[in-house]
């Protein structure tokens, strides 16, 4: 029986823990094995005082193609040990000790992002794309354009270049003879 490929990589020196996905020839895909065995790598990572900086990469050409949807590695049909992410670093100083508070409040919103997840993959899995008026390919007509630029802080740089691309892409539209409406959001 063949050992089957490790779906990450993880590696400790000087202090910078480097996490490698390790399915280059799917892209670095995120198979529901890889998304648990990052969750044990981060965690292992967290864990160890002496780990300072964690670096994120992919194998390969690509970072990765987000979550899997359709290779032969796919594994939606297995199930998995579900468990919390939560790290104990309530006795550190500093940055630390903040995180795991605001880290409270996103693993209490967990439930509903998987609930919500679970909803949308029954969604998509009863929707016909030949019969469904909302996913038909139709002729570019009007596009809606909303750009979103920042009220707080140092965000003079952020806001130009969201602003910069707003005005790139409404030339491109109105170039094709689109009708463009414009929203923005922020300041």
């Amino acid at each position: 029986m063949t050992r089957a490929k490790p779906t990450i990589q993880y590696k400790k020196n000087d202090g910078i823990a480097i996490i490698a996905m390790n399915r280059p020839e799917y892209n670095n895909a995120q198979n529901g094995k890889m998304t648990y065995d990052l969750d044990k790598a981060f965690k292992k990572a967290v864990d160890d005082d002496e780990v300072k900086v964690i670096v994120l990469k992919g194998n390969g050409k690509h970072f990765s193609a987000g979550h899997d949807i359709g290779t032969p590695g796919r594994d939606v049909d297995v199930e998995y040990d579900r468990k919390s992410m939560w790290y104990d670093h309530t006795n550190k100083p500093g940055g630390e000790f903040w995180y795991v508070r605001s880290q409270d409040a996103i693993v209490q919103m967990r439930p509903y992002a998987e609930k919500l997840g679970v909803l949308m993959a029954n969604v998509s899995a009863t929707l016909d794309a030949t019969e469904n008026p909302f996913i038909t390919k139709r002729p570019l007509q009007r596009v809606l354009v909303v750009p979103m630029t920042a009220n707080r802080g140092l965000c003079g740089a952020f806001n130009s270049s969201v602003l910069k691309r707003t005005k790139l892409v409404l030339e491109r539209y109105e170039a094709q003879g689109v009708a463009v409406d414009l929203f923005a959001v922020g300041k």
